[in-house]
C-alpha cells in the first residue's frame, strides 16, 4: 500500500520464518544461491523483474530451514536502486559468508568471479558444479 511518499506492506509469513542463514553449511548455501536464481526466473515469467525487489537476508523466509524453491519466499520490498540480479547475488553472497570458514571464503570468492561474466548460465552451470561436487564428498566422508 503506497500513502504518500511511503510504503507499508503487511505479511501473514504462516509457516515460514526468516531464513537463518548462519545456521546454513557451505552446501546449504550454493543451493540457496541457485534457487534465488530460479525464483527471480519464475518472478520474471510473471514480469516481476528482480531489478523491482531487493533480495536480502532479512526478506528471505523459509519453512523449517530449508533452502529449495519450494521451502522459501522472498518477501517483496522495491529496491529503488533497481540493481540487477547478478549484482544483488554477490552482494547477498557476501552477507551470508562465514568468514571463520576458508572453504566457504574461496567457494563464494569463486562465485562472485563468476558473476562478473554477467551471464546468468554461467553462473548457474557453477553452482551446479559445485553442489554435485559438494554432494559427492559428502557421500565419499560417509
Amino acid at each position: 500500500i503506497r500513502d504518500h511518499a511511503k510504503y507499508q506492506f503487511s505479511y501473514n509469513s504462516g509457516i515460514y520464518q526468516r531464513l537463518k542463514t548462519d545456521e546454513l553449511d557451505l552446501y546449504s548455501k550454493m543451493i540457496l544461491l541457485r534457487t534465488i536464481i530460479v525464483i527471480a526466473e519464475m518472478n520474471e515469467d510473471c514480469l516481476i523483474k528482480p531489478e523491482e525487489y531487493l533480495i536480502e537476508p532479512e526478506l528471505i523466509y523459509s519453512n523449517n530451514n530449508g533452502v529449495n524453491e519450494n521451502r522459501i519466499k522472498i518477501m517483496f520490498y522495491p529496491d529503488f536502486k533497481k540493481m540487477n540480479l547478478i549484482t544483488k547475488m554477490k552482494l547477498f553472497a557476501d552477507k551470508i559468508i562465514n568468514i571463520k570458514d576458508l572453504e566457504e571464503i574461496n567457494m563464494i570468492n569463486k562465485f562472485k568471479d563468476v558473476c562478473e561474466s554477467e551471464d546468468i548460465n554461467k553462473i548457474k552451470n557453477f553452482l551446479d558444479k559445485n553442489i554435485g561436487r559438494i554432494e559427492r564428498s559428502t557421500i565419499l566422508k560417509s
